[in-house]
């Protein structure tokens, strides 16, 4: 009987055995070897979850310039005080300003999320 596993699932075991050749063939007996991307997806979460870093996704309606980089990563690895993972994204529906998310926080300082606040 072969049981149900969630990607998740998936890369705690790649976590804890280590043997990719073997993790492979574990995913082709298992008919899952397609859940491969989420699976690495939920493996990076449990890397940075057992290294303590935090992963922060910066979104804005178009490219930050480096100087304005640079002052948001000083200004997030302060508060957190731990080793922090940053992604910038472009979000078109940001509008303008920037959103920045992260497992414990959301500063929500885009013109969208002003224009929002004004009519709840």
């Amino acid at each position: 009987m072969l049981m149900k596993y969630t990607p998740s699932n998936y890369a705690q075991i790649l976590y804890e055995t280590g043997d990719v050749k073997k993790f492979l063939k574990l995913l082709e007996n298992h008919w899952v070897l397609p859940w491969l991307p989420k699976i690495l997806e939920h493996f990076q979460e449990i890397v940075r979850k057992e290294q303590k870093v935090i992963s922060v996704k910066v979104m804005s309606a178009h490219p930050l310039a480096e100087a304005l980089k640079k002052e948001i990563e000083t200004l997030i690895r302060r508060e957190e005080g731990r080793s922090t993972e940053i992604d910038y994204v472009i979000d078109t529906d940001i509008l303008g300003g920037f959103r920045i998310v992260s497992d414990d926080m959301v500063i929500a300082g885009s013109l969208a999320d002003r224009l929002t606040s004004l009519f709840v």
